[in-house]
């Protein structure tokens, strides 16, 4: 395994800092999660825009690609992830739709 960062996992970390550095300067808001959706819209610089959480904005090698990167940056300790399930978020899920999403943030 390579010691250095690929482009992608670089990006991952600048979007994440980002994130952070413009939502939790407040020091009532602790870090965010942000969902895998969402970062791979900003990753790759697509508008966001409702159908986002849907995942009809991205191909399935954009998917992949994301979900490996922030899995090996979870592996070397940068970054913490969870799944959240939909149930439980309040949002309806549609039948036959996905029923979790990964969540990652900066450790």
């Amino acid at each position: 395994m390579s010691k250095g960062l690929g482009k992608i996992q670089k990006r991952i970390l600048e979007v994440l800092d980002r994130i952070d550095s413009r939502w939790c300067s407040r020091k009532d808001f602790a870090q965010r999660w942000v969902s895998l959706n969402i970062m791979i819209l900003a990753v790759y610089n697509k508008p966001l825009n409702p159908r986002a959480r849907l995942g009809k904005d991205y191909n399935k090698n954009e998917h992949r690609r994301i979900w490996e990167s922030v899995r090996m940056l979870e592996k070397r300790g940068l970054v913490h992830t969870r799944i959240e399930k939909i149930k439980g978020s309040g949002v309806e899920a549609r039948k036959g739709g996905i029923q979790l999403w990964l969540e990652v943030r900066v450790v």
